[in-house]
């Protein structure tokens, strides 16, 4: 006969000790800044990644197909697997998709890695790289921060110019659709917060942060979101001037870095961000880190104690906090 065990888990009780004072808990990471942070997530990010592509390459897939992540883990800033499971996007043709579908699914249906089952699959004879296929929603943002999961790099070359193409012969409507659905939405709600109309998962007068998982996300919507899709206006704009040949704006995607406080550095070394000061490229990558960390702590707490959802904490500095919202906002303004 099993008996119920209700013991609570270390890491609830890690989590139960974190909320009754955050203010302790979190001051040691301060103190270590939040760049140091930054840097262990992208290798945690790294690490998970380099299993993945290890696994997949025991499925024997074809040459033919190509697959990558994108999202928190292209950027390299995945720090939490059960609260954001990775998403996979498979490029194959009709002929190779039957052949490949089962394999694809019970890799998908591996507890330990925790990946997204909604796989998006992407037939380029009909498709485009620029919308996604489960949404169908224009986000080139998807392809812009892929990261090769199986294929070779001739592939991923090639489907960068592709994209390139793809980005210099968009429509504007389409452009415009970009810009209102992610764009705008995130931009009101960074300023929302910053007016203190939207209090809900940010409460900068208190200093409160919230996060429930598949509601209130805490800075993950009003501070990095805005952010992100910025940048990515800006190099999506800057591919559609067509001041270079397509393949140089191919090779400027290869090699852009993958987390965001160096793709800031590396636009604004490449003068895609020329009106932004050399204070301005500190000031928003170091609103990003902050953004960035206390997003994943609550994350890691909810993740650790499903009990207390939502959950609410109040940040140790609520002026840095408050700081890095009102830098965010200046200085996406002037790009």
């Amino acid at each position: 006969m099993s008996v119920k065990n209700d013991f609570p888990s270390l890491a609830s009780l890690a989590a139960q000790a974190f909320l009754a004072n955050p203010q302790g808990a979190l001051q040691s990471y301060r103190d270590s800044k939040y760049d140091s942070y930054t840097e262990t997530v992208k290798h945690v990010t790294e690490f998970d990644v380099a299993r993945m592509q290890s696994d997949l390459a025991k499925l024997d897939l074809p040459q033919n197909i190509f697959i990558y992540t994108s999202g928190s883990d292209g950027k390299l800033e995945k720090a939490n697997r059960n609260e954001s499971p990775v998403e996979l996007l498979i490029i194959c043709d009709a002929e190779t998709k039957p052949e490949v579908t089962k394999r694809v699914e019970e890799f998908v249906a591996q507890d330990a890695i925790k990946i997204d089952h909604r796989v998006e699959w992407k037939d380029l004879s009909k498709e485009t790289l620029v919308v996604c296929n489960i949404t169908n929603v224009v986000c080139p943002s998807r392809f812009m921060h892929n990261l090769p999961l199986h294929g070779s790099e001739m592939q991923r070359g090639e489907l960068t110019l592709k994209f390139v193409n793809e980005l210099q012969s968009m429509t504007t409507s389409n452009r415009r659709k970009f810009i209102d659905k992610f764009i705008k939405v995130h931009t009101k709600q960074m300023n929302d917060v910053i007016s203190g109309a939207d209090t809900r998962d940010v409460n900068l007068s208190t200093g409160e942060l919230s996060y429930s998982g598949m509601g209130r996300k805490a800075t993950k919507y009003p501070l990095l979101r805005p952010v992100q899709y910025k940048l990515d206006l800006v190099l999506v704009d800057a591919i559609r001037t067509k001041k270079l040949q397509p393949e140089e704006y191919a090779t400027l995607l290869l090699k852009m870095p993958r987390t965001v406080p160096e793709q800031i550095d590396y636009m604004a070394e490449k003068k895609l961000l020329p009106k932004l000061t050399p204070d301005d490229i500190r000031d928003l990558k170091a609103a990003y880190k902050l953004g960035l960390f206390y997003f994943q702590t609550a994350q890691h707490v909810i993740s650790a104690d499903k009990d207390s959802n939502p959950i609410t904490f109040v940040v140790p500095d609520k002026a840095e906090l408050s700081k890095a919202f009102a830098d965010t906002q200046r200085i996406l303004n002037k790009m």
